[in-house]
This record gives structure tokens, C-alpha cells and sequence, in this order.
């Protein structure tokens, strides 16, 4: 009985260390340590040679100031090995339906299953990332370019912009960069 509980433990550690769990959690840690960067000036999208323009270029994007949330959301992800390689909401919820990872809210629900902290969530022109589920039904997230700066934002789950979520399994893509 011991031994089947210890293999029962050792399959659920390999899954969790090679499985979407541990990518997602790494996801999170990423954007997290990113809270408090802020566009200089303020309203610009930018911040010359800074953070904002690494996200960007991890986004693909190379023709300068651009807002830069679903960039950011790609960046946090190139880091742990997914690469969405765009700066578009519209991009980010194709490249999870191409990759088998989106699940669609519909704004009437509480989260979908499938949803863990490091999810990313689309909405028409945004995207961010999960930080928690809440009790209530709703969620934490950390974003990119609200109020010009990577900050957490309590959200509504039911809130209808949200189109829905990204969770991924394994590591997938290949950088726009090289």
C-alpha cells in the first residue's frame, strides 16, 4: 500500500514538473516580478531601451510606441519557453486555439475549469495574466499597460470582455527573435 502511494506520488511530481501547472506557475512568477514598470513619459507606450521595449520586441514588434499588453503577456511567456510572439489580443487568443490551449468564457459563468494562476485571459484589446481565482467567482490578474504600468487588477469573471483564458501543457513555439 506504502509503495503505491509513493508511486502514485512520484507519476503526479514528474507530470507536475514537466506539465502545464509548473509552466503556468513560472509564467506568473515572471509577470510578477515585472509589477511597478511604468511607460517614461507617462502615456507614451514607452520607455526607451527599457522593459516596455523588450516586451515589445518579444511581441514582434519592431516600428516603435505601441500598446503593450498582449506584448507583454507574450514576453512573460517567451521567458518560460511558449512563444506567442505577438503584441495583439486578437493574435494571443489564435495562437491558443491553434496550440489547443484556449478556453472561451462566454461572460455568464463563473472561471472555466482549465484555469490555474499563469493562464493568460483575452478580451477584444487586451490581455493579461491570472494571478488567482477568487472565492467570489472572480479574478487577480497581472497586466500590462493599465494605467501605463504592469500592475494587479481585480477583475469580474462574468465581466463579458473577457473572451476567454490560455492554459498551457508544454512549451511551444519558437521565438520571432531567434
Amino acid at each position: 500500500m506504502l509503495w503505491g502511494f509513493i508511486g502514485l506520488f512520484l507519476v503526479l511530481g514528474a507530470l507536475m514538473s514537466n506539465g502545464g501547472v509548473n509552466i503556468m506557475s513560472e509564467c506568473l512568477k515572471t509577470a510578477q516580478s515585472q509589477i511597478g514598470t511604468c511607460e517614461d513619459p507617462p502615456g507614451s507606450n514607452a520607455d526607451p531601451g527599457g522593459s516596455i521595449a523588450e516586451y515589445l520586441r518579444a511581441g514582434c514588434w519592431n516600428r516603435g510606441p505601441a500598446p503593450w499588453c498582449a506584448a507583454f503577456v507574450s514576453w512573460c511567456y517567451a521567458q518560460n519557453g511558449i512563444f506567442p510572439n505577438t503584441a495583439s489580443a486578437a493574435d494571443l487568443r489564435t495562437f491558443a486555439i491553434d496550440f489547443g490551449a484556449w478556453i472561451p468564457h462566454d461572460g455568464s459563468q463563473n472561471i472555466p475549469s482549465g484555469v490555474v494562476p499563469g493562464s493568460y485571459f483575452v478580451m477584444d484589446s487586451h490581455a493579461g495574466i491570472v494571478q488567482s481565482i477568487r472565492s467570489d467567482g472572480g479574478i487577480d490578474t497581472v497586466e500590462g499597460n493599465t494605467g501605463d504600468c504592469v500592475q494587479v487588477v481585480s477583475r469580474v469573471s462574468s465581466c463579458s470582455r473577457i473572451k476567454g483564458f490560455a492554459t498551457f501543457t508544454k512549451k511551444t513555439g519558437s521565438s520571432c527573435n531567434g
